[in-house]
């Protein structure tokens, strides 16, 4: 059977070492079944680089994985999407059962305690119905952070537990835990209230894109990451609009046509964030015009605009990203990646271990593609730590962390 990815069903950017493959490994394909834990396995060599050894063939069903038996009597459990932090994992199936195991000494899989871990996938939804009143919300996605997690419902309804010291969850961080699932307040107001349609996690903080195309941000605010008004604050648990507007940087104004074809309004006729990811205080939205604007801490030429400040308070085009589809960020490595309309690769940030895929361990301070990978057609692109996983046509990579640069093999 030929392998089929559906991107929708990629798993989001994980964090440290084996978590990488873990996570994609958790992915399905389009059939809609489950595959093995070790579809993508990744094994350490002598220096400790990852590499991708074994790409394998699906079982026949009914099997287990990771201990969760499935039949076909149990098809409501075949799962459409995946997301990885630190150290625990998010499962959500196609009738929007959300299940969950690993770390959770934050509250962060929101099961309605903090013991240290959960070693097996545990039903989290039903933990939810007193949280939500009994509301009949059907989820479709989930984002996991260092130690707080978010789930998206069809109604555009977000839901946060976890660590909330920062105020990460959209709670007062007088609460620091929120082992239950509980939903942060939404901006706007009837006859038009804010609806979610993507929502990311980073270190400490929540970024959501609306529905109607704002980006809306909370929790750590030290590096700029909810806006200039909030630097001073240091932490923010009331999510921010940030717009887009026109003080955006590079952010285009529209012409009297796009104004007059929006009924008038110029908010209206500006570019829509379609898309949003979070990492380690830096932040990138993603626009239905293919742009990406960064803003937040960029020490290590994470923000992609050339050179290193330390703080950038608003949000800031990029340049050289042109048509873009596709986006991660690491949660902890201070790199990114996009992939273009025509499939290329782009890289930049902090490379010491070689997870840019340049061939060499020099930091990148504007996105550069991958030249290795400029004859494939790159689908998708998933940050780790200190890796970077990419899925081709036909194949998949991984640029591994590395003493010695790109050593990334493709699977076979």
């Amino acid at each position: 059977m030929q392998l089929q990815p559906d991107l929708r069903h990629m798993a989001q950017c994980s964090s440290r070492g084996q978590a990488v493959a873990e996570t994609v490994a958790g992915a399905l394909l389009q059939e809609h079944t489950y595959w093995q834990s070790t579809v993508l396995q990744a094994v350490p060599d002598a220096t400790e680089n990852w590499l991708i050894v074994e790409l394998r063939q699906p079982m026949a069903l009914p099997h287990c994985i990771f201990g969760w038996c499935y039949s076909q009597q149990q098809a409501h459990r075949a799962v459409a999407s995946i997301a990885a932090g630190a150290g625990h994992v998010l499962a959500v199936t196609e009738c929007g059962q959300v299940w969950g195991w690993g770390r959770n000494a934050q509250g962060q899989l929101g099961l309605g305690h903090s013991r240290a871990w959960v070693a097996a996938p545990t039903e989290v939804t039903a933990a939810l119905e007193g949280a939500w009143k009994g509301a009949a919300e059907v989820i479709t996605s989930a984002a996991c952070g260092d130690a707080h997690s978010a789930l998206l419902a069809a109604s555009g309804a977000v839901f946060t537990a976890g660590c909330n010291r920062q105020g990460q969850c959209g709670q007062d961080p007088a609460l620091q835990l929120c082992p239950v699932f509980c939903q942060p307040s939404l901006p706007g107001s009837n006859p038009d209230p804010i609806k979610a349609a993507a929502v990311a996690c980073g270190t400490a903080n929540t970024a959501i894109a609306s529905r109607q195309g704002r980006l809306l941000v909370c929790g750590d605010a030290s590096s700029g990451q909810c806006g200039q008004s909030c630097v001073k604050q240091r932490c923010c648990w009331q999510l921010v609009d940030l717009g887009p507007e026109l003080g955006w940087h590079g952010l285009t104004r529209p012409t009297a046509a796009e104004v007059a074809a929006a009924g008038g309004a110029v908010a209206q006729a500006l570019p829509k964030v379609v898309d949003v990811a979070v990492g380690c205080g830096t932040c990138y939205a993603l626009t239905d015009g293919g742009d990406v604007y960064a803003w937040g801490a960029g020490s290590k030429g994470q923000l992609g605009r050339g050179g290193c400040a330390k703080v950038q308070a608003t949000p800031a085009k990029l340049p050289w990203a042109k048509r873009i589809v596709q986006m991660s960020v690491s949660l902890d490595g201070h790199f990114a990646a996009a992939v273009d309309a025509a499939g290329h690769l782009y890289t930049w940030g902090a490379g010491k271990w070689g997870q840019l895929g340049h061939g060499d361990t020099s930091k990148r301070t504007v996105g550069r593609a991958v030249k290795q990978l400029k004859q494939s057609d790159v689908l998708q692109v998933v940050c780790g730590s200190e890796s970077l996983l990419v899925l081709t046509r036909p194949g998949a990579f991984l640029l591994p962390r590395s003493s010695q640069g790109l050593q990334g093999r493709q699977a076979t």
